[in-house]
């Protein structure tokens, strides 16, 4: 399910990109050929606006190369700010006072104003390309995902050179009881003379030890004694 809104979401934002882009080159194709750059500076004079012949080329380079970039996914967040920035400026120095209308009706009768509702709505779709981008069909992608494979290979190779280096450690613990061995081996003879040294000794101590005759003697001689004195026949 979630795979399928990100298709979904994706083919949205390409019907959107186009349409917006589309719309902004026939603008800027129309101010260009149809219009005349002279009438569009002279348009942008009547506003007092300034600069109004940087004004009118600006303008009309966003139209025709915003709109490019966004119908082909090129630098959309970029193209899409510049549109919303183009937006607000002729909100602010041309469409203002004319109202939120595009339209005045009186009756049955419908006069065009030019209000600033379809700017607001030309900049707010704009917006959406600056927070969401050309979506999963555009030339930015191939540009992320280019970058996405390069930060995978960095990290694959940055893990086999960690991995590599923590095979040393164990290594030399499996070298360790082979080392224990011959150690041992070496320690042997050296083990065997010391506890015969210590059976030895261990052995010959009850008889170097004579058995202490101080209280032994008394004891005996007392039981000798005892015994004469009862065998003695008395006088």
């Amino acid at each position: 399910m979630a795979r399928f809104l990100t298709v979904v979401r994706s083919l949205a934002l390409l019907l959107a990109r186009i349409g917006l882009g589309g719309i902004l080159i026939l603008h800027g194709w129309r101010r260009w050929h149809q219009q005349g750059i002279d009438s569009q500076i002279n348009y942008l004079h009547t506003f007092a606006t300034p600069f109004a012949t940087y004004a009118a080329w600006g303008g009309t380079a966003v139209e025709l190369i915003g709109g490019l970039f966004l119908i082909v996914g090129a630098l959309v967040p970029l193209a899409a700010a510049v549109v919303v920035a183009e937006q607000v400026l002729i909100v602010a120095y041309t469409s203002w006072y004319k109202g939120w209308s595009l339209t005045h009706v009186s009756g049955t009768q419908t006069t065009w104003v030019g209000g600033w509702e379809y700017n607001v709505v030309i900049g707010l779709l704009a917006l959406l390309f600056v927070v969401y981008g050309s979506g999963a069909i555009g030339i930015d992608r191939l540009f992320r995902r280019k970058k996405k494979d390069a930060d995978e290979a960095d990290a694959g190779a940055t893990g086999s050179g960690s991995s590599g280096s923590s095979t040393t450690p164990q290594q030399s613990g499996q070298q360790q009881p082979g080392q224990r061995q011959r150690l041992e081996r070496r320690m042997e003879p050296a083990e065997r003379s010391t506890a015969a040294g210590t059976a030895t000794t261990g052995s010959s101590a009850p008889s170097s030890n004579p058995t202490p005759s101080s209280g032994s003697t008394p004891s005996a001689s007392g039981s000798n004694a005892a015994t004469d004195t009862l065998i003695r026949p008395r006088d």
